[in-house]
């Protein structure tokens, strides 16, 4: 059973409102699918998780973009080289040669690749060694909010995250899938849509949550209902 789904921005991208006006990352749409996640503390729930996924994020991304030394880490410096060159052919391929000097610089500052992540979530009564962690920890607060343990995985498309908070007998597996899945549908979605305002945006969002993940249950989803649900959904909207 899936617990909630986030979507929200992820504060290394360059050139866009990622935050609000109390530094938080901005949440584009999100639902819940118990009580205790539509509870008084929904907000303050959420807040915390977002702000783990971005830790987890951040630390992806400095790890990506760090060049080991070659002395002390020969395999992953020649792992770093191979994989900035594949990047930069990537962007070389997308860009026209007017461009390429300035967006290379860009692509240098902004972070619109694809990461992925997991963690797991365990309030103070179920741990069994002691937690010892910062003051200003950010991942300290997240166990606080929940009775049970739960699972976070997380996917990053382009600027946004997905993030998915499942309990922890789910089929973890199934909702990497569903993740993966769901980001294709997204872009298939709105590939052709010019200019919508967040409201719509996330209206729609949540009108594709209620076919492919109904009431929180994660479907083995073949190509052929999907393909169906694709075709009904227009008739809905």
């Amino acid at each position: 059973m899936v617990y909630g789904l986030i979507v929200h921005a992820l504060p290394s991208v360059a050139g866009a409102a990622t935050t609000t006006s109390d530094n938080s990352a901005y949440v584009y749409c999100s639902q819940y699918y118990s009580s205790e996640g539509n509870n008084d503390l929904m907000a303050q729930r959420q807040t915390a998780i977002v702000q783990r996924v971005i830790s987890d994020h951040q630390f992806k991304y400095v790890c990506d973009n760090t060049k080991p030394d070659e002395k002390l880490y020969p395999d992953w410096a020649v792992a770093h080289i191979q994989r900035v060159k594949e990047q930069n052919a990537i962007l070389q391929s997308t860009m026209t040669p007017s461009s390429t000097s300035s967006s290379s610089q860009a692509a240098r500052t902004s972070d619109s690749g694809s990461r992925e992540g997991v963690f797991r979530i365990v309030p103070p009564k179920f741990q069994t060694t002691p937690n010892i962690t910062p003051q200003n920890d950010p991942i300290a607060p997240v166990a606080h909010y929940f009775a049970t343990s739960k699972y976070v995985i997380w996917k990053q498309m382009l600027g946004a995250c997905f993030t998915i908070i499942c309990e922890e007998d789910e089929n973890r597996l199934l909702v990497a899938n569903f993740l993966a899945m769901f980001n294709n549908i997204l872009l298939d979605h709105f590939k052709n849509i010019i200019s919508k305002s967040p409201v719509q945006e996330s209206e729609e969002i949540l009108l594709l949550l209620h076919h492919y993940l109904p009431n929180g249950q994660l479907l083995f989803t073949s190509n052929q209902y999907a393909k169906h649900t694709k075709a009904t959904i227009p008739q809905q909207q």
